[in-house]
């Protein structure tokens, strides 16, 4: 799988796998992904197979401790010297799930971030998933205030 951060030219086949991979009500829009792009490309994970979009990780930086609704909503509250990485997307193309995609995708994410000195990140996820988070070193902080997309969601965090 080749790795790399998102080019404005991949905001379509972001969009696709967005759309492919969450109900309506969860999904970012076509604009929404396209913003996220353009402020901030080196915080979006990309995995190729072939000419294929295969998997994403996308994040945004910020000093607040807790991820917010309106970092799904709005690129502007990127910053780019914010203390910790907010996962806003994890996605595999169907046909490629259950390969371990998205999983090299968080290691490289985790690496990175790392790398750079951030002092960690977090995520939401629904229940069934908390499970698989853990397994990157994630905590689980339990239920949070998020009401993105009408669903429970459960806020995880790592420190680096």
């Amino acid at each position: 799988m080749l790795i790399r951060h998102a080019e404005i030219w991949d905001v379509k086949a972001i969009a696709d796998l967005e759309e492919a991979s969450f109900p309506p009500s969860d999904a970012a829009s076509y604009e929404r992904m396209d913003d996220r792009v353009r402020t901030y490309p080196d915080y979006i994970w990309l995995g190729w197979e072939d000419d294929k979009l295969a998997s994403f990780v996308i994040g945004l930086r910020s000093d607040d401790e807790d991820l917010s609704d309106e970092m799904f909503a709005s690129a502007s509250l990127h910053n780019p010297s914010g203390r910790w990485i907010h996962i806003l997307s994890v996605a595999t193309a169907t046909d490629l799930r259950e390969k371990g995609c998205a999983s090299v995708l968080m290691k490289r994410m985790l690496e990175d971030c790392r790398e750079r000195g951030l002092e960690g990140s977090v995520l939401t996820c629904k229940p069934h998933l908390v499970g698989y988070y853990e397994r990157f070193g994630y905590v689980d902080e339990g239920v949070c205030d998020s009401q993105h997309g009408g669903a429970v969601w459960h806020q995880m965090r790592i420190r680096f």
